[in-house]
């Protein structure tokens, strides 16, 4: 299906291009990220990805949208650090973006800062293959639902939030699929295999951001996409251990492409059951928002919230 954009998602992209591209080059897995985001979507995306970028003339287009353009700077936020780090001219192309917005701790969230994401519950291997990757499968759809539910749900003005409820979710899958295999990895082991898997996350926070904004797409946009992403990290993730831990990195990336577009179709098929777990926890998502955007709950807090009450729901 080809879509087109308006000016302003148009203009929201090319900033995040420009952004990518201020140290000199777009490489190829931040060329992945955003092709992949926007497959079958938008028919100029190569003349874009490929082109240089009047990054002033962009913003103009954004001048008279205070909301979106702050979207937009907190995107290539996400962007400029999704490495830990920004160089000069990155965080030049931030201000010019938006010069008054500030590096809030929310947007610092986005660096992959140490967190305790969703800690393992003493999960015992299984020896028997049927058996674990049964419950493996379990393990990939529940998170793959509720990475749905957040996804269909951003939070106005925070909702770089939703993304990183996502990544926690990923997380908290690829630790579970190891201990099945009777390995434990601590957070950030498994945050380093998922960028090997799919690349950094703060380009899929930005994109995502961007697109569930759109006329058209929105919630539908978020919930398939992460949705199929964290899938996807589930079906690559029991074949690096069942691989004894030896899986190629570009085996893996293979992969994982080919398991998001299992993913879609697996959206498709339990779109009812996720809209039955965001209509129950409706007022949960509420209530977290609410206490996300006044500082009185931490994204982890929030994610294992959901995970707890999604786990009560079984």
């Amino acid at each position: 299906m080809s879509e087109t954009l308006d000016r302003k998602t148009l203009a929201g992209l090319r900033c995040l291009v420009a952004v990518a591209k201020a140290d000199g080059v777009l490489d190829a897995t931040e060329r992945a990220e955003i092709a992949g985001a926007f497959s079958g979507h938008i028919d100029a995306l190569d003349q874009v990805l490929s082109s240089s970028i009047d990054l002033e003339a962009e913003i103009a287009v954004l001048a008279d949208d205070d909301a979106h353009r702050r979207r937009v700077y907190r995107a290539a936020f996400a962007v400029a650090y999704a490495d830990g780090k920004a160089t000069m001219d990155e965080v030049n192309a931030l201000k010019k973006i938006y010069p008054d917005e500030a590096e809030s701790t929310l947007l610092g969230q986005v660096l992959g800062e140490a967190r305790d994401t969703l800690a393992p519950v003493g999960i015992l291997p299984i020896a028997d293959p049927v058996a674990r990757h049964t419950e493996i499968l379990e393990d990939t759809f529940k998170y793959a639902v509720l990475s749905a539910v957040v996804g269909a749900n951003p939070f106005p003005g925070i909702a770089v939030l939703t993304d990183l409820m996502v990544v926690g979710f990923q997380v908290k899958l690829v630790r579970d699929i190891g201990q099945y295999w009777g390995h434990d990895l601590d957070a950030s082991s498994a945050k380093s295999l998922i960028g090997t898997i799919a690349g950094g996350a703060g380009l899929r926070i930005a994109v995502n951001n961007l697109m569930k904004f759109v006329p058209g797409w929105g919630s539908a946009f978020g919930a398939a996409t992460s949705f199929a992403s964290t899938f996807a990290v589930g079906q690559v993730a029991e074949a690096y251990f069942e691989s004894g831990r030896s899986l190629d990195p570009n085996a893996m990336k293979d992969l994982f492409e080919k398991a998001k577009a299992d993913g879609r179709s697996a959206y498709e098929a339990r779109k009812s059951e996720i809209d039955t777990v965001s209509q129950t926890m409706g007022g949960d998502l509420a209530s977290l928002r609410d206490k996300l955007a006044a500082g009185e709950m931490s994204v982890d807090e929030a994610t294992a919230h959901v995970d707890q009450a999604a786990s009560l729901q079984d």
